[in-house]
């Protein structure tokens, strides 16, 4: 399992404690960081998953801090960093 997330430690623990109530254990894995992948790559700080959307051209769906926009939103996030932002910084 690859977990991709905008903050992969934050969101761990909402994933491991879903598992847990479903009698499961989270699977070891890779998890992606798009919050750590945005530092790396263009050198900001610690910017929003909107703030960072919005530098790669990504229209967000919906209030911000819920979890099916959040997805969607994360989601657009690699295919865009690995072509390019649309947009310049």
């Amino acid at each position: 399992m690859i977990l991709v997330a905008h903050n992969v430690p934050f969101e761990q623990g909402f994933f491991e404690t879903e598992f847990r109530r479903a009698g499961r254990s989270l699977p070891v894995g890779i998890g992606v960081c798009t919050l750590e992948v945005d530092r790396l790559i263009h050198n900001a700080g610690r910017r929003k998953l909107q703030e960072r959307c919005a530098t790669a051209g990504i229209d967000t769906d919906g209030p911000a801090h819920r979890a099916p926009a959040d997805a969607r939103t994360t989601a657009d996030l690699p295919r865009t960093t690995c072509a390019g932002d649309r947009r310049q910084e």
